[in-house]
């Protein structure tokens, strides 16, 4: 990989709505140079963008800001997700690193005409980042088997027909955590997906994954609960839970309270060892995108990624989403 040895590297923005300015803040403090940016065709946004954060130079559109590849020496892409795939393939013609949104494409297939193997290419899973998440990819290392159970409370418009259904928030939102999954252990494969029938026309699924490790995990696809997306691993004799994905607690044993007068109930409570969220380090930057940032800063330097999805993880969480819809007894 060419090294670049400026001390801040010129960096283009593609894309400039509400993620585009988190990418920004964190690519600045991590050490980047915003040289360049678009927004859509036509946007009122590009210029206030711009100003916002000292950007010199405002093109037109993709084209004409991938035109000028002097004036950057990587790419963010954080624009809408249905033009992310085409610039994306005219990106990778000038040779350059990449910081791409996910989950760029919405068909898993569209991953066909990219060279997956392109490691100059990173995409944008910035839970990777959470400390809780590394936690957990390290304790299901540590402990396995384990029984890994994540709660998928998107949102799905029960107005449609089931054949009318484009499931996007499960391929474009959800699918952070399809994504967190693959993390924490890439050996996983579908066994099971059961439908279960919801009142007035709703529903939802429920996935069963097992691993070559022999970890099992249940996806609980419930859609518009009034719930918080969450995920717990058990391994005896303990319990981490993840709720919401920026917090962790680690349990450990039980403490039973005997009836009382305020409770006449016996009370069993799990025993919290450790606990902890994502904002220990700082509640400036939107979560995972700092040290997603830094990491994508060392890549342009000619570094190795760690942490940071490519193209084959985007691949991998696309395909398993599709997987699960597709899924047949």
């Amino acid at each position: 990989m060419e090294k670049i040895n400026k001390k801040k590297p010129l960096i283009g923005i593609i894309g400039v709505g509400n993620i585009a300015n988190e990418h920004a803040k964190a690519l600045i403090y991590a050490g980047f140079h915003l040289s360049c940016c678009t927004g859509s065709p036509g946007s009122l946004n590009a210029k206030t963008f711009a100003n916002n954060y000292k950007i010199e130079k405002v093109f037109c559109d993709s084209n004409e800001l991938l035109q000028n590849q002097d004036m950057f020496d990587c790419l963010l892409i954080a624009c809408s997700t249905n033009p992310t795939l085409d610039i994306l393939k005219l990106a990778l013609t000038l040779k350059k690193p990449v910081l791409v949104e996910k989950p760029i494409t919405l068909n898993y297939k569209d991953f066909s005409s990219l060279n997956l193997e392109n490691e100059k290419v990173r995409v944008g899973y910035n839970r990777r980042f959470y400390s809780t998440v590394q936690l957990a990819k390290k304790f299901v290392k540590k402990h396995s088997p384990c029984l890994i159970s994540i709660e998928l409370p998107d949102h799905l418009n029960f107005k449609l027909k089931k054949n009318e259904q484009d499931y996007k928030s499960l391929k474009d939102n959800s699918i952070h955590a399809l994504d967190i999954i693959n993390y924490i252990d890439p050996d996983f494969e579908i066994l099971q997906v059961n439908e279960y029938l919801q009142p007035n026309n709703s529903f939802g699924k429920i996935v069963i994954l097992k691993s070559s490790n022999d970890n099992t995990c249940v996806i609980k696809l419930n859609w518009n609960s009034p719930s918080n997306f969450n995920l717990s691993i058990e391994a005896l004799p303990y319990k981490l839970e993840l709720m919401p994905f920026e917090k962790y607690k680690l349990y450990k044993g039980l403490s039973v309270l005997e009836p009382s007068e305020k409770s006449p109930i016996r009370q069993y409570i799990p025993k919290v060892i450790d606990q902890s969220d994502v904002f220990s380090k700082s509640k400036d930057f939107k979560p995972g995108f700092l040290p997603q940032a830094e990491e994508f800063l060392e890549i342009v330097r000619g570094g190795k990624p760690i942490h940071s999805a490519n193209l084959k993880d985007a691949k991998k969480a696309s395909l398993l989403a599709s997987n699960i819809l597709d899924f047949k007894r």
